[in-house]
């Protein structure tokens, strides 16, 4: 909370740079507890590409608790799993998903990492402000306490609510 003028100030905001994986995460987890979060992402949209990203253990816990499993599982890559084969094209090993209780080569559950942007995006706009096209300048610090976002970002032309389709003017240097 700050203090302004002998009033205090209930509402709470952080500044996230990036809109990737760990941005809108701890997004999500900052509105769960009453704080409003704004990412400054550099690129013009969601990311798109990158590889597989496997979620188990902890990670499918986290998927669980912020109510994206199901989400997250319909839009698995659904990997069977990995054969190995010689030069005829035989298999000489193979492994499925589920090979060594879970925790082999291949997990049960994989999602391409742009899906995975996409659907934390998707859990986190509708209380999370995004500014792509957006990157952050600085961060004064007054003791421990960060000055307010607002007056540490440059903007792109709009706050967006979705993910823009194209391009947006890079900032001027």
């Amino acid at each position: 909370m700050r203090k302004t003028e002998g009033s205090v100030v209930t509402h709470r905001s952080v500044l996230i740079a990036g809109a990737g994986i760990a941005g809108p995460a701890l997004a999500h987890w900052l509105g769960r507890h009453g704080t409003q979060a704004t990412l400054v992402e550099r690129a013009p949209a969601l990311r798109e590409g990158g590889q597989t990203v496997d979620l188990r253990g902890a990670g499918r816990d986290v998927a669980r608790r912020m109510g994206l499993e199901r989400t997250l599982q319909d839009h698995a890559t659904h990997e069977e799993g990995v054969r190995f084969v010689d030069a005829a094209n035989r298999t000489e090993a193979a492994f499925a998903s589920g090979a060594f209780g879970g925790q082999g080569p291949i997990a049960e559950l994989e999602i391409l990492r742009a899906d995975l942007s996409r659907i934390l995006y998707e859990a986190t706009h509708p209380h999370a402000e995004y500014l792509f096209g957006t990157r952050s300048l600085s961060c004064p610090t007054r003791g421990r306490r960060s000055t307010s976002p607002s007056a540490t970002a440059r903007t792109a032309p709009s706050t967006l609510s979705s993910p823009p389709t194209e391009p947006a003017p890079a900032p001027a240097t």
